[in-house]
């Protein structure tokens, strides 16, 4: 278990710990906050086919030594997770709820 691993995911760790007990009273915090529950799914369905594809293709099975670099690296591929799993959410589920108040219907209408 390679330390720099350990250390990636402490401070991963220590940054969700420290970002829970803010309070959102900034109006773009809270509709960022919305829009991340939003596209939460599309977020879980799409993370690990993606990241094992970036891995592949562009890592080739390699590593990033944890520095500034590897960071930088790290924030500009999850801002392009978000932003796949934005566009799915928008191409797919964003008519979850009336597609299922249309079917309910339909479904009352033919018993």
């Amino acid at each position: 278990f390679p330390s720099h691993d350990m250390d990636l995911g402490l401070s991963s760790s220590l940054l969700i710990y420290l970002l829970s007990g803010l309070e959102m009273k900034a109006n773009h915090l809270r509709k960022f906050a919305l829009m991340m529950s939003e596209i939460s799914y599309s977020l879980y369905l799409l993370h690990f086919p993606l990241v094992l594809f970036i891995y592949v293709i562009l890592f080739r099975g390699g590593q990033l030594m944890f520095g500034v670099q590897s960071f930088l690296v790290y924030v500009f591929l999850l801002g392009v997770l978000v932003l796949l799993a934005y566009m799915f959410w928008y191409l797919f589920e964003r008519q979850t709820e009336r597609l299922r108040v249309v079917f309910e219907g339909w479904l009352t209408f033919r018993k």
